[in-house]
Order: C-alpha cells, then sequence, then structure tokens
C-alpha cells in the first residue's frame, strides 16, 4: 500500500517502542526466572513439581519474545532512520515519565 499520511519515521517508531515493550517483557521473564530457579533449588514435592512447571512456562515466554524481536528487526531496512526513532520514543517515555511524576501545575 502507498501511504500518504504516514512518513517513514511513524514506522520506525512503532517498531523502536515494540522492541522497547520486548525488552522490557524479557527483563520480568528472566527476573522472574531467577526467582523460580532459587526457589526450585530450595523446594522439594509438589512445590518443585509446580515451580519446574513454572520454570518451563517462563522459558518457553521467552523464546516468543527472542522470535518476535528478531520479527521485528528484520522489518528495519533503514538503520540509520531506525536510530533516530529509538533517540525520539526515548525521549517521548522520558518526558511522559517525568509528566507523571511531576505534574504541571494548572
Amino acid at each position: 500500500m502507498d501511504f500518504t499520511q504516514l512518513d517513514n519515521s511513524y514506522k520506525y517508531e512503532t517498531i523502536a517502542s515494540a522492541l522497547y515493550g520486548r525488552e522490557l517483557e524479557y527483563f520480568h521473564y528472566e527476573f522472574d526466572l531467577t526467582n523460580f530457579k532459587f526457589m526450585a533449588e530450595q523446594s522439594t514435592g509438589e512445590a518443585l513439581a509446580d515451580l519446574n512447571k513454572r520454570i518451563g512456562e517462563i522459558q518457553a515466554q521467552m523464546l516468543n519474545v527472542i522470535l518476535c524481536i528478531k520479527a521485528l528487526e528484520s522489518q528495519i531496512d533503514d538503520q540509520e532512520a531506525y536510530d533516530k526513532a529509538v533517540v525520539t520514543v526515548t525521549a517521548r517515555r522520558l518526558e511522559e515519565k517525568n509528566n507523571e511524576t511531576c505534574p504541571r501545575s494548572k
């Protein structure tokens, strides 16, 4: 399709935002995995079985995130435009965060 209102920066800002989200998601899975593995080392019986099940589920989700990241990265055909978009969306996130923590007076 030939887009008439979306410029190329929109594509790369969308990819940059999505990749940031996947990085956050992976971070939290990895964080949980570390905790569950530690807990599994201290557990036995049914608790251990439950933790091992959760560990397997987390590892499967981590693989899905990695595959999603690779799919998103495969859409980057202009590295310079993507790098610029990362700067733009990072600045936007920081601005939003600052606005949440320091609301402007009306």
